[in-house]
């Protein structure tokens, strides 16, 4: 959408902004065009919304690889909340797109450190270990992480897709039906494990 920005100001861009996470519209384009040309040098003048302001930016600016912006917004972030978990983990996030894959990584334990019982990190740190490659240790982890967190049905989803990488097809299936479990009545997931069986059948009738 082109916008035309001799007819707008600082307030209808922090009125649009809100409008957009009050609809869960992420916009990312659009935030940052915004962003830059009008609200940027108003962002201290919209009180209580700033930090809601600065993490709608910051993660548009992930989506978009503005990854300047990104570290504009998390310094300043830093200074509104420091020693925030919250925006450290931001930090890892900006890292890593760095592919400062180790400095992402400290960051991250130090967040688990401090809050053992914080998913995000934890699964931050397994996204790092695919990212690389590492998909035996992904695997370890992952499968370290649903021993705490079972009810994560996205994190099984995870775990299958890296057993079915890797030609585990039996431990793949267990994890669907760790899946059923939370949801009996699901037919994708009862086609899911159907295809994976069918798959398992056919690569032993090939073998043979």
């Amino acid at each position: 959408m082109a916008y035309n920005f001799k007819e707008m100001c600082w307030k209808d861009v922090r009125d649009q902004f809100r409008k957009w996470r009050e609809d869960n519209e992420r916009r990312s384009d659009e935030v940052i065009q915004l962003w830059e040309a009008l609200l940027e040098n108003h962002v201290q003048k919209t009180g209580n919304e700033m930090h809601l302001i600065l993490e709608q930016v910051l993660i548009a600016a992930f989506d978009t690889s503005r990854l300047d912006i990104a570290g504009k917004c998390i310094e300043t972030l830093n200074i509104e909340f420091p020693e925030s978990m919250r925006v450290m983990k931001f930090e890892a996030m900006r890292l890593e797109a760095l592919q400062m894959y180790e400095e992402a990584t400290d960051l991250l334990d130090e967040i688990i450190s401090k809050d053992e019982t914080n998913a995000a990190p934890r699964k931050r740190k397994i996204a790092i270990l695919k990212a690389r490659g590492f998909r035996s240790e992904a695997i370890k982890d992952l499968s370290e992480y649903l021993k705490t967190f079972m009810s994560d049905q996205e994190a099984w989803h995870e775990l299958c897709g890296l057993y079915l990488a890797e030609g585990d097809y039996s431990k793949a299936v267990f994890c669907m039906e760790e899946l059923l479990l939370h949801n009996p009545h699901s037919h994708l997931i009862h086609q899911r494990i159907a295809e994976i069986r069918y798959t398992m059948k056919k690569m032993l009738c090939d073998f043979l």
